[in-house]
């Protein structure tokens, strides 16, 4: 067990690098697997037609906005449009029908924030990146669709996330957000691989 650990916070340490945790925002996620498809959650949801798993993770997250230079295409239309880059990298700890950690890097696009009244804010953000599980994720499906054979350690992250917050606490932050892992389509795992996670995070900027 620590082996694994020293493993885990070893990658994260190698993926934040040197130095840059000096700014940024350091969150506690909890999640829990749904047996769903990514592109039905959204249809599942309004339908109030979703079965829970009984797994779930914690994962400690740390991010960071990608500083705009230049006056180039991209960095243009994002600051126009007021959409912040951003970067985070994250630990993950599996229990119930997988027992992994787990690390992922994922790059991110978040809107500015949208007042509700004046005692909340909303935004939202999705992002994807490489991940990767330091044991056999035994609770992703197979590829073949089929529950509970997961055996690809390297897949792709891809995240999707509600932020809400309220001037009377300006550094703190919920997060809820879907924390998806899959082949890509058969680019770097098979087809129908992965796995769907509901997380909810607490976010502390500094």
């Amino acid at each position: 067990m620590s082996v694994r650990i020293a493993k885990g916070a070893l990658l994260a340490l190698c993926l934040t690098g040197s130095g840059l945790l000096s700014a940024g925002e350091i969150a506690v996620f909890a999640g829990q697997g749904a047996d769903v498809n990514l592109p039905d959650i959204i249809p599942k949801l309004l339908k109030g037609d979703i079965d829970m798993d009984p797994t779930w993770f914690w994962g400690l997250n740390y991010s960071r906005e990608i500083a705009m230079e230049g006056l180039n295409p991209v960095s243009r239309f994002l600051i126009e449009h007021r959409i912040t880059p951003e970067w985070e990298v994250q630990l993950t700890k599996h229990h119930g029908l997988q027992d992994n950690y787990e690390s992922h890097l994922a790059w991110l696009l978040r809107t500015r924030n949208l007042e509700l009244g004046s005692i909340a804010t909303a935004n939202f953000a999705a992002g994807m990146g490489p991940s990767y599980a330091f044991s056999k994720p035994t609770y992703e499906d197979g590829p073949n669709g089929q529950p509970n054979q997961g055996e690809y350690q390297f897949q792709n992250y891809i995240t999707f996330e509600f932020e809400f917050g309220t001037p009377a606490l300006p550094d703190w932050t919920l997060a809820l957000r879907v924390h998806h892992r899959s082949g890509m389509y058969g680019l770097i795992a098979p087809r129908r691989v992965g796995s769907n996670f509901f997380a909810l995070g607490v976010r502390h900027s500094f």
